[in-house]
């Protein structure tokens, strides 16, 4: 049945990325996570991830408070390992999208620093990007008028990049 929850995590990601169909999307991943649930410890970092992936499609769902209930779950994981820093960044990650979206924008930039802060100690560029390229992308594209918070988040990328493409930070 585990293999069956991998493929199903899987189809979540096309139903919501290659069709925009968030109810599918949401229906596949109900039934990995049950799946994962019934057969696995619940403190297995695969149900952390499907905590993760279930807070993205209700974020992707405009249904935020659902987003964040869901991420809070993966973090009370994350907190109880420390040996998943990857984890971390995946839920500040995307909480910091999340909390944007709601007008946190406090609670957003702090998620934001705490991924930035996770990708450099990885000296991972791709994380880094990872992590806020969708806010400058979703700003560009939504809101033609620069607005105060676009700057903020936008300047506090650079800054994560600056620190990440220094030579000493950079993996050899």
């Amino acid at each position: 049945m585990i293999p069956y929850a991998v493929l199903l995590n899987t189809a979540h990601f096309y139903d919501i990325e290659c069709r925009g169909n968030f109810k599918a999307g949401e229906a596949r991943m109900r039934k990995c996570l049950d799946i994962r649930l019934k057969h696995l410890k619940p403190d297995d970092e695969s149900i952390c991830a499907a905590y993760v992936n279930m807070g993205n499609v209700m974020g992707s769902s405009y249904r935020f408070e659902e987003a964040v209930a869901w991420f809070k779950k993966a973090e009370n994981l994350v907190v109880m390992h420390k040996e998943w820093p990857l984890k971390k960044l995946l839920v500040d990650m995307n909480a910091s999208r999340v909390y944007y979206h709601m007008g946190q924008y406090e609670e957003s930039a702090r998620r934001l620093d705490a991924a930035l802060k996770e990708a450099a100690r990885f000296k991972s560029v791709f994380w880094a990007v990872r992590s806020a390229l969708p806010y400058i992308i979703w700003r560009r594209l939504v809101y033609a008028n620069s607005s105060l918070a676009q700057i903020f988040h936008t300047r506090r990328f650079i800054s994560g990049l600056e620190i990440l493409l220094r030579p000493e930070n950079v993996a050899n």
